[in-house]
């Protein structure tokens, strides 16, 4: 098994977020931030052609 992660597309990072039950709350500049409740957590992803390693 590789010890690398994969590079991903931020369209498809937002996606499996949003499955997993986060909800968009507000873009700045190039980067979106996401939010869940209950445990609240908060992810910022950056809207570039690929996020890498």
């Amino acid at each position: 098994m590789s010890s690398r992660y994969p590079i991903l597309k931020p369209q498809d990072i937002i996606r499996a977020l949003k499955k997993a039950g986060f909800k968009e709350v507000a873009q700045k500049g190039s980067h979106l931030k996401l939010k869940k409740e209950n445990p609240t957590r908060n992810v910022i992803i950056p809207m570039h052609e690929e996020v890498t390693r």
